[in-house]
C-alpha cells in the first residue's frame, strides 16, 4: 500500500487528460455544427440549382 500512496497523490499528469478532454469535447462540437451546416449549405445550393432552371 505505501508504494500507492504516491501515485495517487501525483497530479502531474491531471492537466494533459484536462487538454485531452477539452480538445475531444471542442471536436464533438465542431462536427455537429459542420454536420449542421453543411446540410443547410446543401439546402441553399439546391434552393438556388432548382431556380436557375426555372
Amino acid at each position: 500500500m505505501s508504494i500507492l500512496k504516491p501515485l495517487l497523490r501525483d497530479r502531474s499528469g491531471a492537466t494533459a487528460i484536462e487538454y485531452g478532454l477539452l480538445l475531444a469535447l471542442l471536436a464533438l462540437v465542431m462536427l455537429a455544427v459542420l454536420n449542421s451546416l453543411g446540410f443547410t449549405l446543401a439546402g441553399v445550393f439546391d434552393t438556388a440549382s432548382n431556380a436557375m432552371r426555372g
